[in-house]
């Protein structure tokens, strides 16, 4: 039996559709999100366990040039921007979906503005 070709970062991209949940609305990730990002990477209690100081750097000026740069560069290909379906077209976080290196497991990783935790949305969006 011929093995399972792993998956490559390079050869994919989430599907450019977008999703829903019973509460969620789940759609590719734009350049329009960056003030959501910017919220959540300024709000060091959002930031708590990250490993670098993203808090600092946030609040530069260069920082949201950089994610333009990001967007432009394809670094948001795994991305999924996270709306309540109440609220469409607000950003209230992202949920990212991605190989690892290796293309053997699929990397899950998420990040929500503050006043959104504990409501259950990353299992939600998970699923």
């Amino acid at each position: 039996m011929k093995a399972a070709k792993p998956y490559s970062r390079a050869e994919m991209a989430l599907p450019a559709k977008r999703l829903e949940t019973e509460r969620l609305l789940l759609r590719p990730i734009v350049a329009g999100d960056i003030d959501c990002m910017v919220a959540m990477d300024t709000d060091p209690e959002v930031m708590r366990h990250f490993p670098e100081d993203l808090v600092t750097q946030a609040k530069t000026a260069d920082y949201r040039q950089k994610l333009l740069e990001d967007f432009a560069n394809g670094r948001f290909k795994f991305f999924y921007a996270v709306e309540m379906k109440d609220t469409p077209g607000e950003a209230v976080g992202w949920l990212l979906l991605r190989p690892t290196e290796d293309g053997q497991w699929i990397e899950l990783g998420y990040r929500l503005v503050q006043r959104m935790w504990g409501q259950g949305i990353v299992p939600e969006a998970s699923r």
